[in-house]
């Protein structure tokens, strides 16, 4: 169990004082907003980063408890990879729906992980527990901007005397012993050039950012400037345009020493995003080099596909897998796993039982969550509890071009936030304060924890894309 105390303490002095003088929460308001925008961190490269004086505020011994979970996770997701490659069978009963691409899923050129880094996202319960409720493996974002955000909260948080110290500070009041427990964007940075350099590979070249047709960003130019100020150049490129030939993969005409992908990849009719039909074609030389293992890759094609795919959840409970397992690995699954299965009409496992996935939901859909398997950014997320019956039985229905889950779903910890300014509507200052709905990412660079991503947002599906909010982290 995490004490999550401070942190509810935080929020009710920041919510006493905003009713006390919203003028001076206002005002620290719109500095850390001035200062993140200054700093470039922003949704997409175009959309300002919404900003509150938010924070998660953990112990150490919360800390420690966290780097374990996302460390065993990260090995029990590479043994569930090593496990499915090693029988074709396996892969093609677990992930049919990425058959398509099951030639080209080869492990990248720079090693033994099939994970080059990964966010867990996970949802603290309000006693504390702690539930992952998707591995988002080889393409999340935040990797850039949690450690601005957080270091600009704590900025301003400097600046708000009384209870509000005393509650971040667990009661001594001093706030120099608050440190940053947000994702270090400089171990990112740092693994990329650690690979660039590796002795297999020629030293000469560019590193290739690498995109696709659904255009995503992200924080790709964050990405390409910090690597520039170590001295290393990159560029940002969309697959279609990298040319393979003589055994080198070329970037705007320059020889390529690492790949860092942001793809998003679903099934070819997928009304999110995906790879179309035709992509073969299209990124011929791209994946002609990856089943080569011609360059090294941050995030290979198998972490984009089958360890983004939601289904990976499935597998780690399964019991065919879980036979391979020690007591203590069975365990670790039971306590932070959410169970998870493919929503299906077959029968299947769940917490050891075989049930079937739509009976189950249908007549009990207030504990369930239906997501879409291989797909991002809370699209297609239906919680049970607070959908219509119209809306579920609308994702009951079976759909082939976005096949889904059934997640048994865990109430997150819900704090009272002050909103956002909203620019757009002209409003000056936060108008109320919300109650609001956590959840974290647990970053895993190179099999070894590198922080937290946190946010906050109205709404029960929590994303940046959908109102949500990121927040900083500390550590007391």
């Amino acid at each position: 169990m995490l004490d999550l105390d401070a942190t509810r303490l935080f929020h009710r002095a920041i919510a006493q004082r905003w009713c006390e003088d919203r003028e001076a929460i206002h005002d620290s308001l719109a500095d850390a907003h001035a200062r993140i925008d200054r700093l470039g961190a922003r949704f997409e490269q175009t959309t300002p980063l919404p900003t509150s004086l938010s924070a998660l505020i953990l112990s150490e011994s919360d800390e420690a408890k966290l780097r374990e979970i996302a460390e065993t996770l990260h090995r029990l997701v590479e043994t569930a990879m090593t496990w499915l490659f090693d029988a074709q069978d396996r892969l093609s009963r677990y992930f049919s729906d990425h058959e398509r691409l099951f030639p080209y899923l080869k492990r990248a050129a720079n090693g033994g992980d099939w994970q080059g880094y990964s966010r867990y996202d996970a949802v603290f319960t309000p006693e504390g527990q702690v539930k992952i409720i998707e591995l988002n493996t080889g393409c999340p974002a935040g990797f850039m901007h949690s450690q601005v955000v957080t270091e600009t909260i704590l900025e301003a948080a400097r600046y708000i005397d009384g209870p509000i110290h005393h509650a971040m500070t667990g009661g001594c009041g001093d706030v120099d012993a608050i440190r940053s427990g947000a994702i270090d964007r400089d171990r990112l940075i740092d693994r990329m050039i650690e690979l660039a350099a590796c002795e297999e590979m020629p030293r000469e070249g560019i590193v290739a950012l690498v995109n696709d047709e659904n255009g995503l960003l992200n924080e790709l130019l964050q990405i390409q400037t910090s690597l520039a100020a170590r001295g290393v150049a990159a560029c940002v490129i969309s697959a279609d345009a990298l040319e393979y030939r003589e055994g080198r993969l070329f970037a705007q005409g320059y020889p390529v020493r690492l790949m860092y992908n942001k793809l998003r990849i679903s099934t070819p009719h997928s009304p999110n995003h995906c790879w179309s039909p035709g992509f073969e074609t299209r990124y011929h030389d791209f994946l002609a080099a990856a089943v080569d293992r011609a360059v090294p890759m941050l995030n290979g094609l198998p972490a984009l596909t089958i360890a983004e795919d939601k289904g990976l959840l499935t597998v780690l409970s399964a019991p065919d897998f879980q036979a391979e397992l020690s007591e203590a690995d069975r365990s670790f699954i039971d306590t932070h796993i959410a169970a998870t299965a493919r929503l299906t009409s077959e029968p299947t496992w769940w917490c050891g039982e075989k049930i079937i996935p739509t009976e189950m939901v249908t007549a009990h859909r207030e504990r369930f969550v239906l997501k879409p398997a291989c797909e991002g950014r809370g699209f297609g997320v239906i919680i049970g509890r607070y959908a219509t019956e119209e809306q579920w039985q609308r994702a009951l229905r079976p759909n082939p071009d976005m096949p889904r889950v059934v997640q048994e779903h865990h109430p997150a910890l819900e704090l009272p936030v002050v909103p956002p300014v909203n620019r757009k509507n002209g409003d000056e200052h936060a108008t109320e304060i919300v109650s609001m709905y956590g959840s974290v990412g647990l970053a895993v660079i190179g099999g070894k924890y590198a922080g937290l991503l946190s946010r906050v947002s109205p709404l029960p599906v929590n994303n940046v894309g959908r109102s949500g909010i990121v927040q900083a982290v500390w550590v007391r």
